[in-house]
């Protein structure tokens, strides 16, 4: 069993290793002859190896992890604040609340299914029809207060919540590959249910949850929910991942299991990203920034013990659930040494091309960090 995991890391390895040389020598490629092109990704790809030249090697990781944080803190803010300030998450919700979910419920009730979900959207759609009357007449404002929050309550959570549900216990009772590959269609399904949990925190508390400036709690809760579609597919490609290794052993596919590991691997990865996040999105200091690292990895060693207790896997279950956990907290190490890496490698351009800005060439610099890390995964992959 060891042997076919070591196996499969080594397979994956010697893959990174072929595409990270492909990446480098093509953007090596790009930068053969002169070149004045005014794009914006040279732009920026000159502004960031100008700004890590300028800064010393100890805060490297620091300013790397914080454009790591700023990036991630604009998603956050794009897919999870008010729909109606974005396009794609409004597309989203009227492409599934009124097009997607009713059609598959008349599908399935014509099948014989249960007619529970009509009878749902169509009591909703009398509601909707009620209080566009209240709201147009003026008349009743009491029962308009009341009826909106249960209206959108049961729109854009609870119907969502029914078929994520139904659509999720049959992805555990089907093969495991089928299983992964359904939960490609559901995860919408539990964006939406997600997206509308924040939203309503963010009217309840009168802000956007999703504010740097919020209190811890309201932070890491924005984040843990924000975390839980991603998790979700995490766990059924890990699941799909094991099967690849020991396809004799049967997946605890289990609503027990997928529970707890999904909620397990959100809480770590939100109190991860929390930790080394600062008011502003800046990170503390070096020395600050590594200790933050060290007590994210411990929690998540703490919330893999939690599975392994409580997840109701056999012993010789998947153990790639069990390194769910330390996903964002490996993903944060990773980009601290890269930032190391990649600070050493712009010094030896520098000293190579003494004669030219190193910014005249970012591509050049990008592929030659590339090349570095094909050689490191290469190395890793002999080793194993």
């Amino acid at each position: 069993m060891e042997e076919g995991v070591f196996d499969l890391v080594a397979r994956l390895a010697r893959l990174a290793a072929f595409a990270l040389a492909a990446c480098g020598l093509f953007l090596i490629f790009l930068d053969v002859g002169r070149t004045t092109e005014p794009s914006r990704l040279r732009r920026s790809a000159a502004n960031m190896w100008k700004t890590l030249g300028a800064t010393p090697i100890a805060e490297a990781p620091v300013l790397a992890v914080s454009a790591a944080l700023r990036s991630f803190d604009r998603f956050v803010v794009y897919w999870f604040e008010q729909s109606e300030r974005n396009v794609a998450t409004a597309g989203a919700f009227t492409l599934l609340v009124f097009v997607a979910m009713p059609f598959a419920a008349l599908l399935n009730w014509l099948r014989g299914g249960s007619p529970t979900l009509i009878v749902i959207m169509l009591a909703s759609i009398v509601g909707l029809l009620i209080l566009a009357a209240l709201s147009e007449l003026k008349r009743f404002p009491v029962a308009a207060k009341i009826l909106a929050p249960i209206l959108f309550a049961t729109v854009f959570l609870g119907i969502p919540s029914y078929v994520f549900v139904s659509l999720t216990d049959r992805a555990l009772n089907i093969p495991i590959a089928h299983g992964a590959l359904t939960s490609l269609l559901i995860v919408p399904l539990l964006y939406l249910v997600c997206h509308s949990a924040i939203l309503l925190g963010a009217g309840a508390y009168g802000a956007p949850v999703t504010s740097l400036g919020a209190t811890t709690f309201r932070r890491v809760a924005t984040l843990f929910v924000a975390f839980l579609p991603a998790a979700y597919l995490a766990t059924f490609g890990a699941l799909l991942l094991w099967h690849v290794i020991v396809p004799e052993l049967p997946e605890p596919s289990t609503w027990r299991s997928l529970i707890f590991v999904v909620v397990s691997t959100a809480l770590a990865a939100a109190t991860a990203v929390h930790l080394v996040t600062t008011r502003g999105g800046r990170t503390q200091s070096p020395i600050g920034l590594l200790s933050r690292l060290v007590i994210g990895a411990v929690l998540a060693a703490v919330f893999t013990g939690i599975i392994a207790l409580f997840g109701g896997m056999p012993a010789d279950g998947p153990r790639t659930l069990a390194f769910l956990p330390f996903a964002i907290p490996a993903i944060l190490i990773l980009i601290v040494g890269s930032a190391i890496l990649a600070k050493a490698v712009l010094a030896l351009v520098q000293v190579a091309v003494s004669g030219e800005p190193v910014s005249e060439r970012p591509y050049r610099v990008a592929g030659l960090l590339a090349l570095v890390l094909a050689a490191g995964a290469g190395w890793a992959a002999a080793a194993l």
